[in-house]
Formats: structure tokens, sequence, C-alpha cells
């Protein structure tokens, strides 16, 4: 018997047969226009493995998609699975209950045009539109996602510019949606970026009107290389290194006034950074950052900074700057205008390393209480250098020898040509630098500080060391003109020399005011002679320089008095008849004063008044000091010469200006007429001469004798009393001899012709009218005067033996009271013909 179903059975049995084979039917349809759709848009070998949709229950699964034209555009999706809720549709809300997505695979690719390629399809740059819907906005549709959940996704980004690949391990999300803008939603994130571990976790609000995040973010050792690419602009060409963070966040974003702010606290790592920028390398060990912050209308830090192993070289591995380590301790900032810190400590500081070693090395310095305030005063308590040491050397050229290091940054140029252009001054900047005000509490140089210069430009090569440099100021303060600060200072040079200063001075007023006590002592002058020759024209051939003096300046006026000693100095010119500006200004060689100014012990003692204004804009301060210094040091030169020899008569010419030759102008030793002995006033002036030698062994005096006419005077009436004498003699003899009278009258007859046939001098001529030798016959009632015989003539080389014998005699009687004889010279003789000549011994320099 047939089993005869009825119509309504017959329709249901078809219906539930209908139903999955639409099923089925819509799914296959789906699936192949899907990869039609990927065929067409450049996935011409695109598979959909599956895919299933349920329209009852709102469930479409699909995976296995396979697509992708090379191995640089991927595109493969392992599953994924979506859950639709309809009810919410009725109300304009599209809601997924639940999204899983497993396994994507997808390179996205960006061009120079904005083009965007995703897994081997072209997606075109999206165009600018310019025209304004009219009409009222419709409502828009709510989007609400009850949970996401995503994982072993692989996607990869390039573009001109970067190029990333992120891979999410594990990605969920909770409790999104756009019409309960108030709800937290959960978020849980974990992904690498380039190889670096991210972490995200926290509670959002993505769609109230502040949108907010509260949360942690962790980053481990994210590489850095990747950003290389987007800093070619800035001239960047390489960057290494890796990021390290640990932070908890707190933000929040005001969409209507467009709004962020953030507060946040953690640590910040970096490691290993390596940053290239032609011509320099800088290399960072580490830095870290603990403590917090904040982003709103200006930005807050609170915390600590550090920095380990810090370098900087050129491409050429040349060694600029290496740094152990620098540290910000208590740093506090209130926007870029307040920024304080506790204490800011360096340690293991070496820069510009030359073949000869570090040009300069720190062990540490200190800076404490340091306070930028309103971006117009800088405060700081105090600062400190502990253990310097300062290298330099120049070479033969004269180049420094780290010059080579620096070289590559002069050379190199941002701008063709070489010529950086000139911004133009802000107009507001007079006024507003101006403003800007500074403080310091107290500044020391403490420890083992030393500083070495070599110099092999010179001959012979130049080399100093000074062992010790302490130093402290304290009280500066640019705001307070009238402030002193007062400061000591101590140096050790070339092991035995030493420099004492302390005073206070007002760094930052026009005119100044201060005092200075200095004291130098046992400063070796000798290597300076390498700078001398090229400077001055003079070797310093040996000295040690002791200086102490006083020192006030009152509105901008240096007044002292210098107490110099030089022990053992020796200068001599590099030419014998050298004419230089010292000369000029002494009237004397150089060599000349510094031998008057000689004790017996090789030494010189010099108390020196210095003043002048230093006030000049032209040279400023410092050459100006120099300049009053040398004056004063000249000037105190040719005073200290007079006023030792002034018991020998020189002139005292204070506050002229005058040549020390003509003041250094000796009383002569004055003679009686054809007289060569030494008169006991003589000895006396004498004795003074031989003293003051013997306290200026290096001084040679030079003694002329002066014969004059009125020795020749003295000497032809002396030649004629003697002759006289003996013709007296002569006669007497003859009238006791009666044995020979003829003869006796012939001789007195032949001498009295001889005698009258020598001329007469002038006045006796005169006198004599012009009878020369014989007589007139007179009446008899006069007897006869017998007439005087004329003077006999003195030639000038009996004047000439005069005057060596007194200057012969000078020498023997300073040789007796222990003067070299070798420091007695005695000059050729002088005959002085003028009517006011004295006979005299002249003594000079």
């Amino acid at each position: 018997m047939k089993l005869k179903l009825k119509k309504s059975h017959k329709a249901l049995i078809a219906v539930i047969v209908a139903i999955p084979l639409s099923l089925i039917a819509l799914s296959t349809g789906v699936k192949l226009a899907g990869e039609s759709w990927l065929h067409k848009n450049g996935n011409p070998d695109a598979q959909i493995g599956d895919f299933f949709f349920n329209p009852f229950t709102g469930r479409v699964e699909f995976g296995k998609i396979v697509g992708g034209r090379s191995d640089s555009q991927r595109l493969n999706l392992f599953r994924a699975e979506i859950d639709l809720e309809y009810w919410p549709l009725f109300k304009k809300r599209l809601y997924l209950k639940e999204i899983k997505i497993s396994g994507i695979d997808l390179d996205i690719e960006r061009d120079e045009e904005g083009g965007i390629e995703v897994g081997g399809i072209s997606i075109p740059a999206p165009s600018k539109s310019t025209e304004t819907p009219e009409g009222e906005p419709e409502e828009p549709w709510g989007v609400g996602v009850e949970s996401i959940s995503l994982d072993a996704i692989d996607v990869r980004y390039r573009d001109p510019s970067i190029a990333a690949e992120v891979e999410v391990k594990s990605a969920d999300f909770s409790n999104i949606a756009t019409w309960t803008p108030l709800a937290e939603s959960p978020y849980d994130v974990a992904l690498s970026l380039n190889g670096g571990g991210v972490e995200l976790s926290g509670k959002a609000r993505p769609f109230a009107d502040t949108a907010t995040a509260v949360g942690d973010v962790a980053v481990d050792e994210l590489p850095l290389a990747w950003l290389t690419p987007m800093l070619k602009d800035s001239g960047i060409s390489s960057l290494e290194g890796a990021l390290s963070l640990e932070i908890s966040h707190d933000l929040a974003f005001n969409k209507a006034e467009g709004a962020l702010t953030v507060d946040y606290m953690g640590e910040v790592d970096l490691s290993m950074l390596a940053v290239e920028r032609e011509p320099a390398k800088f290399a960072l060990g580490s830095a870290k950052w603990e403590g917090s912050g904040g982003l709103g209308e200006q930005i807050t830090l609170k915390g600590k900074l550090s920095l380990g192993e810090v370098s900087a070289s050129t491409v050429e591995d040349g060694d600029l700057l290496t740094l152990k380590e620098l540290s910000l301790n208590d740093l506090t900032m209130e926007g870029p205008e307040q920024i304080t810190f506790g204490e800011l400590v360096v340690a293991g500081l070496s820069a510009l390393k030359t073949a000869e070693g570090e040009t300069l090395t720190l062990e540490e310095a200190k800076v404490d209480n340091l306070s930028l305030l309103n971006s117009s005063r800088l405060e700081v308590g105090s600062a400190s250098l502990d253990t310097f040491a300062v290298a330099l050397a120049r070479d033969k050229k004269g180049e420094m020898s780290f010059a080579h290091l620096l070289k590559p940054f002069s050379e190199a140029s941002p701008v063709k040509g070489g010529e950086v252009p000139q911004e133009p001054l802000a107009e507001s900047s007079s006024a507003e630098d101006k403003s800007f005000t500074y403080s310091l509490g107290e500044v020391e140089l403490k420890g083992n500080n030393t500083f070495s210069f070599k110099d092999d430009s010179v001959s012979p090569n130049y080399k100093s060391n000074v062992e010790e440099i302490l130093l402290t100021i304290s009280k500066i303060d640019s705001s307070k003109i009238d402030q002193s600060s007062p400061f000591d200072l101590h140096l050790a040079t070339d092991r035995y020399g030493q420099i004492d200063g302390a005073g206070e001075w007002t760094i930052f007023k026009v005119k100044p005011n201060g005092s200075l006590k200095l004291k130098i002592d046992s400063l070796n002058l000798a290597p300076l002679t390498s700078y001398s020759q090229r400077h001055i024209g003079y070797r310093l051939d040996s000295g040690v320089l002791g200086v102490n003096t006083e020192a006030t300046v009152e509105e901008g006026v240096l007044k002292t008095v210098a107490y110099i000693d030089l022990k053992r100095f020796e200068m001599s010119s590099l030419s014998p008849d050298q004419k230089d500006e010292y000369t000029e200004e002494l009237g004397v060689p150089v060599t000349l004063i510094i031998s008057l100014l000689k004790d017996k012990d090789e030494n010189i003692s010099l108390e020196i008044p210095m003043e002048g204004d230093l006030d000049s804009p032209d040279v400023g301060v410092g050459p100006t000091v120099a300049i009053v210094v040398k004056k004063a040091v000249l000037s105190g030169a040719k005073m200290a010469a007079i006023n030792y020899f002034s018991p020998l008569g020189a002139l005292s010419l204070a506050g002229k200006a005058f040549d020390l030759l003509t003041a250094l102008s000796f009383d002569p030793i004055i003679y009686n007429a054809s007289d060569p002995q030494l008169s006991e006033e003589a000895k006396a002036h004498l004795d003074t001469v031989a003293s003051l030698m013997a306290d200026r062994p290096g001084v040679s005096l030079r003694f002329m004798g002066v014969a004059t006419e009125s020795d020749r005077v003295a000497l032809a009436k002396a030649e004629a009393e003697r002759l006289a004498e003996e013709q007296a003699k002569a006669e007497a003899a003859a009238q006791t001899s009666d044995s020979a009278p003829a003869a006796g009258d012939a001789a007195l007859a032949e001498s009295t012709t001889a005698e009258s046939s020598e001329p007469l001098p002038l006045e006796d001529a005169a006198k004599e009218g012009s009878v020369v030798g014989g007589s007139e016959e007179t009446p008899a009632e006069v007897p006869a005067k017998p007439a005087e015989p004329p003077l006999p003539k003195i030639d000038d080389e009996a004047l000439f033996e005069l005057a060596r014998t007194r200057s012969s005699r000078v020498k023997d009687y300073l040789t007796s009271k222990g003067i070299a004889q070798e420091r007695i010279i005695e000059m050729s003789p002088l005959i002085k013909r003028g009517e006011g000549d004295a006979p005299a011994v002249e003594i000079s320099l």
C-alpha cells in the first residue's frame, strides 16, 4: 500500500531540503563571488577555501584564503568567525557579538602618490571632495562589538619612508559600543614590532565626548634602525639602538576642544644607541628615565635621568668625547620655562683624544640646585670640577694637536657654497635677551688638577706644566652689578713655581671695583725665551720671578704697588745693534739696564707703582692691564736705576719723559790744574763709586781723563820755573868758576838765545810787543827791569799723558777697593779747550 503524503508535508519537506541547499548555494555563491573579485583586483590565483553563512543565526565563517601576487604581496587568512545580532538592526545598530580572526599573513605597501596595495589588491588614494552634503545629516548607525579576539596576525607595511613588520600574537577587546560611550572597554594586546615586544593593557572609553584610556604600556628591546629613512631630511644617515619602557598612563582627549592630556609614570630605557650624521658619530651605551610626568597645557616631568657610556667621534673614528656617566637627579619640569634639578653629575669625561693622549680628562663635575625660572633667570647653587687634566700641544706648523679632529666640522656646510643664510634678528630679541639673568652661588676647582702645554712651533720648543690648580669663586649674580664676588686661586707650576691670588671683583659692573692680593714665587722665566725671541727680540737666558702686590680697583681705575724680585735674571739681545721699542722707551739697551739693576747677588728688586684706567673698549680689560703693567715696569726700572745711582749725581726726573742715559750722568772727579793726584774729596767720591759697584757686579763704568787749557798753562809755568831754576844754578856755578869764565858766558848767551827763540804765549807776546829774545838799551837815568823769560810750549801729548795718569790712578784706587779691573773701563783721554772746562775724570756707563 502506497503512503501518500499530504501536500503540507510535501511542502515542509521541500522547505527543509531547500534551506540547506540554499545555504550551500549562498555560501558557494559568495565564495565564488569573492574569488572572482580577488581575481579581478590583482590576485588571479587567489582561492577561498571555506565560507559559511547562516542567515538564521547571523554567523559567518571563512578561512583558508590564499592570495597575493608574489612573496612581497601576500594575502593569507587561516580562519575568521563573526556572529551578527539581528535585533539591534531595527535600532540602526550594527552589533557583532563576536569576532575571531586567526592566521593573517598580509603585505601592505603605500607608494609616493598615496596609493595603497593590500595583498596585491590596489586601492587608489582617496580623492579630496569639496562638495558639502545638503540638508541635515542623518543619524549615524551605531556600531558595537561584544568581543574581539585576534591571534597569529603578521602584517608587513612599506612606504618610501619606512618598512615595518607587526606580528600580533594576541589581542582581546571587549564591550565596545558607540551607544554606551561611558562604558569601559577592556583591552589586552601583545605584539611584536620589527622584532621588539610591545604589550598594551587597560580600559578605554573611546566613544565618550572625552575619550579616555587608563592602562600600561610595555616595550621590550624595540629596535630603532627602521626609523632611519624618516630622518634622512635631518642629515642622519644611520640609527641603531633599542627602546624599552614600562609606563602606566592615564590619557584623556577632549574631542570638542581637541585637547589631549596625559599623566604617566614609569621608566624608559635606551640601549646601544648609535647615530651617524656626517661628519660625526654619536653612541650611547644606556639612557634611563625614571619618574612621572604629564602632557597638557604644558609638559611636566619629575624624576631622574641617567646616561652611561656616551661617546662622540668623527666618521673616520677620531675620538671627540667619551663620558662614563651623566645623571640628573631630582629633575622637575613645569613646562619649558620652569626647570629645576637637585643635582647634575658628570663622571669619567675624556675629550679630543690624539696620538699623544686625551686633550681633556675630568674625573667628576657636579652642579647642585639648578633652576630655570620663567625662561628669564638661571640660578645655580654650586658647581665644582674635581680632578681634571688639560694637555695642549702645538705642532711645528702652529696647529693644535686636536685640530684634525675638528677639521671635518669646519669643512661641512649645509648650504652650497659654504655660506649659511643669516636669519633676520627678531625686533624684540634685544629687550628680552637683556632681561635674562643668572646667579651662581659658588664655583670650585678641586682635587688633583693639572695643565700642560707643549709648543713645537717655536725654537727651542716650549713645555710647561701646572701641577696644582685650585680655585673658588662665589656670589656671582648678573642682576646685582654692585655685588662683589670673592675669589681664591692657587697654582703650582713647573715643580717649583707658585701663584696665589685672593680678592673680590664686581664682575658685571662696567667700571668695576675690586681688590687683589697676588703673590708669585719662584716662577722660572727661562722657558719663555721661545716667545720672548719671537715677540720682543730678546732671549730670556735665565731668571726666577717673584711678585708681591696688593691692588685695588675703584670705578675701573687700577692702583697698586708691585714688589718684583728677579733672581739670576739674564736677558740678551738677538743682535748687537738691536733697536726696539723697549730701548727707545728706556733710552739705553735693555741689557744695560738689567746690569744697572742687579745687586751683588745677581738679583733685581723693584718697587713699581701702577695706576691706569681699565675701561678701554678698544682692547678690553686683559690687554689694558698688560699695557698698564708694561709701562709701569719700564718706568719703574728707569727710576730704580736713577735712585740707586743718585749718590753719584744721577738726575731725578720723576714724572717726566727722559732718556735714561742722560739721566745717569754722574758727577766727575775734579782736579787742580796740572795735578794728577786724588784729593780727599775725590777719594770719598770714589769710595761711593766702589760701594755702588760692589753691590752691582754686573755694572761696568767708563772713566775718561780730561785735560784742559788750564792744565797747559800750569804745566808751562811749572816748566818755566824749572828752567829758570836750572839757569840760576848755572849762573851761580859760572861765577864761582874762575877757570872758564868765557865758556860760561858763552854757554849762558847760547842758553838765552835758545830760550828766547821759543814762541811766547799770546798774552806774553802782547806784553812784549814785537820783541822776541834780546832787549833794548834804556836811558842811563832809568835802570832797566830784567825781562821775564817766555813760557815754554806744552804740546798736546803732555796733556794726553796727564789725562791718562788721572784715569789710571782712579782705576788703581778702585781696584784697591776690591773692584775687578775688567769692570773699570779706561777711555781714550780727551783735551777740552773751552774756557770753563775743568780738569777731571768723567764717569759714565
